[in-house]
């Protein structure tokens, strides 16, 4: 499920997955969002993406698990950006 989560933001939640699927699925966004563009007129406009990946744990409410993920995201961002930054 993709859904937009505020500004420019946006969460997808994926079942049953491991932290390898979760790495390669977070990567390949990654690079797809990286090497697509648009085209306005003559001008070429293309954007990256700062991604946070982590795994829902038992322990976990929505709102830890959110929190992890945006922090994460926020790592991504202080390493230059079109990074993929997860906690394990």
């Amino acid at each position: 499920m993709v859904s937009r989560w505020g500004g420019e933001e946006f969460m997808l939640l994926l079942p049953n997955i491991d932290t390898k699927v979760l790495g390669i699925i977070a990567e390949r966004i990654r690079m797809i969002i990286e090497h697509s563009f648009i085209m306005a007129g003559k001008e070429k406009l293309s954007v990256t993406v700062s991604v946070g990946a982590t795994l829902a744990m038992s322990k976990d409410t929505a709102e830890t698990v959110i929190a992890r993920a945006d922090a994460l995201m926020y790592k991504s961002k202080a390493s230059g950006r079109n990074v993929v930054a997860m906690d394990f």
